[in-house]
């Protein structure tokens, strides 16, 4: 019986680990943007996020710091945004449907800081 309840104990432990390591691993969402993920170990700019609806199509901006590299930063968005159905247009733009989707990013001190925009597609600059 003892033995039974050191391996219960064991189990119910080894459970806890794994359900908190899930969730601490859950990916968020750029809410602004749809359903962009918000790369791990970077935070949202406070009053940076920019939104318009137009009947030629949304038009968004949203602003990251990081401290990831910003060619650790785009490496995450090219293998993250095809299986979203973004296609990939050049190293920091992607087309889906009739959205662009452009990255703008620059090393400041030490954090990264990302532009990234969403236009529709025929107001591409």
């Amino acid at each position: 019986m003892k033995h039974f309840l050191k391996s219960l104990f064991c189990i119910c432990l080894l459970f806890t680990a794994i359900v908190s390591a899930a969730y601490a691993q859950q990916t968020l969402y750029l809410t602004e943007l749809g359903n962009i993920p918000l790369i791990p170990q970077a935070s949202l700019v406070e009053n940076s996020s920019v939104v318009f609806d137009k009947p030629s199509g949304r038009i968004a901006e949203v602003q990251l710091v990081s401290s990831l590299a910003v060619d650790e930063i785009m490496v995450y968005y090219a293998k993250t945004l095809p299986p979203l159905g973004w296609n990939r247009l050049s190293q920091n733009q992607f087309e889906r449907e009739n959205e662009v989707l452009i990255f703008e990013a620059q090393r400041e001190g030490s954090e990264s800081v990302v532009l990234i925009r969403l236009i529709p597609k025929e107001r591409q600059e």
